[in-house]
C-alpha cells in the first residue's frame, strides 16, 4: 500500500507538531502521526499506540516535499438497474391487470473537489527493527495478544502524510431512483442533492499512507508488504493492478473510489471510502 494514498473523508486531524524543526525522531504532537499503528484503513480512529509511538531510530529519517497550487475533482458515478415482473392496471378495461417487465434503477454521483495552496507530503520507512521495538511496546503487545488468530495478526502503521495548508473544498452528493413499466412507459423519479463547500483556515492531515505489518502463523519474523513487483501487478510498465490489491485487503466494492496519479514517472493512487 506504499503507493497509495487514502484521503481522509473528514478535515478534523490538525497536523502534528513536531519537537524539533528538522523533525527528528518523529517526536511531535497531534492526534494523528508518523508510526501510529491502526487495526485496517477503515479504521483510522482506532490508533493502538495512542499513549506513546516509539521514537525513531536515527536512519529512520522523514522526508518531506511540498506541492503548491495542488487541484484534485474526483467525481464518480454509479449505476444499478434491477427488474422484475409486475402487474400494472390498464386503465381503459376495469379490474384488468398484465403483467409486465419493470425496472427500478437507483444512480448514484458523489465526490469531492480540493484545491489546497500547499500539499505538504512527510514520509517515513520504517525498518524491520523498528517495527519489532513497536511490537514490544506495552500497548501494542496487549492489541497483539488480544486480537491474534492462531499466533497471526496483522496491523497498519502510518508512514506517510499529506498535509493541507490553506484548502478550499466542495463536496457533491447526489442519488436518484426511478421506476419504468414495460406498458406506456409508466414511471417515476426521485432525486435527493447534496453539495457542501467551504475554506479550511487551519491546517490538518488530508490523506494518509499505510504499511502494512504482520506476522504468520508459523513464522517469528515481522513482514512488511508495500505494494511492489509481483501478482498485483498488472500487464505492462510497472503498473499496479490497484484493484486486485484492494480485493486482496478486503476493500473491494461500491464504496471505494480510486485516483490514479502519476509523480514523475512514479504511478499513485488517491483512494476515498464512503464513511472513512
Amino acid at each position: 500500500m506504499d503507493k497509495c494514498w487514502f484521503v481522509l473523508r473528514q478535515t478534523h486531524y490538525p497536523a502534528p507538531k513536531y519537537t524539533d524543526r528538522n523533525m527528528a525522531y518523529g517526536e511531535a504532537k497531534g492526534p494523528l502521526r508518523l508510526g501510529h499503528l491502526i487495526p485496517g484503513p477503515k479504521a483510522v480512529d482506532e490508533v493502538i499506540n495512542s499513549d506513546a509511538i516509539t521514537p525513531f531510530p536515527s536512519n529512520m529519517h522523514i522526508f518531506s516535499t511540498t506541492t503548491v497550487n495542488f487541484w484534485l475533482s474526483n467525481k464518480t458515478e454509479k449505476e444499478t438497474e434491477a427488474a422484475a415482473q409486475g402487474e400494472i392496471p390498464i386503465a381503459a378495461a376495469a379490474g384488468v391487470t398484465v403483467k409486465v417487465e419493470a425496472g427500478v434503477v437507483f444512480r448514484k454521483m458523489m465526490g469531492d473537489t480540493w484545491a489546497i495552496d500547499r500539499l505538504e507530503t512527510q514520509i517515513v520507512q520504517p525498518t524491520l527493527t523498528y517495527l519489532d521495538a513497536c511490537r514490544k511496546s506495552a500497548q501494542v503487545a496487549a492489541w497483539i495478544d488480544k486480537n491474534k488468530t492462531f499466533g497471526s495478526w496483522k496491523v497498519y502503521m502510518i508512514s506517510g502524510l499529506m498535509i493541507a495548508r490553506g484548502a478550499k473544498s466542495e463536496r457533491t452528493k447526489t442519488s436518484t431512483s426511478g421506476a419504468h413499466g414495460g406498458a406506456g412507459g409508466v414511471g417515476f423519479t426521485a432525486n435527493i442533492a447534496i453539495e457542501t463547500s467551504g475554506q479550511h483556515a487551519d491546517d490538518f492531515v488530508w490523506a494518509i499512507r499505510l504499511t502494512e505489518v504482520s506476522k504468520g502463523p508459523f513464522h517469528s519474523d515481522l513482514s512488511r508488504k508495500p505494494v511492489m513487483r509481483g501478482a498485483v501487478f498488472a500487464p505492462g510498465v510497472n503498473k499496479v493492478d490497484v484493484n486486485a490489491v484492494f480485493a486482496e485487503e478486503g476493500l473491494d466494492g461500491d464504496d471505494v473510489h480510486v485516483t490514479e496519479m502519476f509523480d514523475g514517472d512514479k504511478q499513485q493512487f488517491l483512494v476515498t471510502m464512503d464513511g472513512y
